[in-house]
């Protein structure tokens, strides 16, 4: 089942998880009262999607202070510089979709108050959707670090960054850490991460546990996708016994979803159980169309499972589609062993390039002198080893037998001749044209 993971998992983003810039206020003193004012009205502004409005608001509040950028130690009475001025200045941006202003300011109100729990989550959600993922975890741990109510999904967002970044070992950190402090508030998607994370690290038996409860819990497609990748998991991790039966489980709970049938024929063919890999894969053919691929699959199956009557209307299916050399070489075997020899041959004559292909000349051959054609047997032999390659040898000495079957004792010894120049053949080749010099 390759290519399993790849089909079935991805990060769920912070973007798609934080459905709007966190709007409540951190961890800082008051504002002044004239500060709380100003707010108060570009939040009414805001209210009413007037940003522009809103922004120019603080940003006039703000021009009444002597110092653009304060020392955030320095005495600012009447707040021209606080936190939240900065917090609401980060919303608006990030609203009027500007996140590099946005940017500016949370770092701004977390300059002022670094335990901002608020600013650290929105400049987090920034930076994330910036791709800086490492300083996104900061700001997520950060927030996490700061309030006294610890909110497990920070943490969560946190290792998920960290993920993003490729830092696999870290992430794992991070959510070992949140599923000790937080194990009642796990929702299913963080554990799915958790999976992903666990496997980009390498250590998918570590993973195992918690793919089996995906498997479990979900209901509908998520569950089928977490039974695919529990079953891919232990075919990766050489558990074949496992993995046939768990296939063999899904079998008999869900009978009618086609690919826990292939998933069976494959189990059992990983372990030479040609008869059940032939019955899973029969099934299979009964719930869905074949591709050529499985066509193949199943006429080898049948062919080595012993029953070449079903393995042949598949060959012959495949060969209608497709030229292919392997398929008709498994179709001449499989009429061989049913005894349809001529069948074979028409098949062979059937098929596109046969007579200057010296792998087919020969099946070709083979066939005339199993059938006791021994003078169709001996040109096809002599036409083959005309064709330079690993058959050469073999062909002439076949071609030899052919001829001395049928009594050309010439042709004969002159065959023999030719194989006895090939180290393979050059001891029967010999005691060939011994015999028939003696008699």
């Amino acid at each position: 089942m390759p290519g399993l993971i790849s089909k079935f998992f991805s990060i769920v983003l912070i973007a798609a998880a934080l459905a709007s810039i966190r709007p409540g206020a951190g961890l800082c003193a008051e504002p002044p009262a004239a500060a709380q004012m100003v707010l108060s009205e570009a939040y009414a502004q805001m209210e009413e999607e007037n940003y522009e409005k809103a922004l120019e608001k603080l940003k006039n509040f703000q021009a009444r202070s002597d110092e653009t950028d304060p020392d955030p130690d320095a005495a600012d009475p009447r707040g021209y510089h606080h936190p939240e001025i900065y917090f609401m200045i980060g919303n608006i941006h990030y609203a009027m979709e500007n996140p590099e202003k946005a940017r500016q300011a949370y770092q701004q109100a977390v300059k002022r108050s670094p335990e901002h729990a608020g600013a650290l989550v929105n400049l987090a959600r920034v930076f994330h959707e910036q791709e800086k993922y490492e300083k996104a975890a900061q700001s997520f741990e950060k927030a996490y670090a700061a309030e006294d109510q610890k909110e497990a999904a920070y943490l969560y967002y946190a290792a998920v960054s960290l993920l993003a970044n490729g830092s696999a070992g870290n992430s794992l950190n991070l959510f070992e850490k949140l599923f000790k402090a937080h194990p009642d508030e796990i929702k299913p998607v963080w554990r799915e991460n958790l999976v992903y994370a666990f496997l980009e690290a390498g250590k998918n038996r570590e993973a195992l546990p918690h793919i089996k409860l995906l498997a479990e819990k979900y209901t509908g497609e998520k569950q089928i996708q977490w039974q695919e990748i529990l079953l891919h998991q232990y075919v990766e991790l050489d558990m074949p016994d496992t993995a046939r039966k768990y296939a063999l489980a899904l079998t008999t709970q869900a009978p009618t979803i086609p690919k826990w049938w292939k998933a069976l024929a494959h189990a059992a063919l990983s372990q030479n159980d040609h008869d059940q890999a032939l019955t899973a894969m029969m099934i299979y053919s009964y719930l869905t169309p074949l591709s050529e691929q499985e066509k193949k699959l199943l006429g080898d199956l049948a062919l080595q499972a012993g029953v070449p009557v079903k393995a042949e209307p598949y060959y012959e299916a495949l060969l209608e589609e497709n030229q292919d050399k392997s398929v008709l070489k498994s179709l001449v075997s499989a009429l061989q062993q049913l005894g349809k020899p001529e069948k074979a041959l028409e098949a062979i004559r059937a098929f596109d390039g046969h007579e200057n292909d010296p792998e087919l000349m020969m099946l070709k051959a083979d066939l005339f002198y199993g059938m006791d054609r021994f003078r169709d047997a001996a040109e096809a032999y002599s036409a083959a080893a005309q064709h330079k390659g690993n058959q050469e040898g073999r062909a002439w000495i076949m071609a030899g037998y052919s001829a001395w079957e049928i009594q050309d004792t010439e042709a004969a010894l002159q065959y023999f001749k030719n194989a006895a120049e090939f180290e393979n053949h050059k001891k029967d080749a010999k005691a060939a044209i011994k015999r028939i010099e003696e008699q």
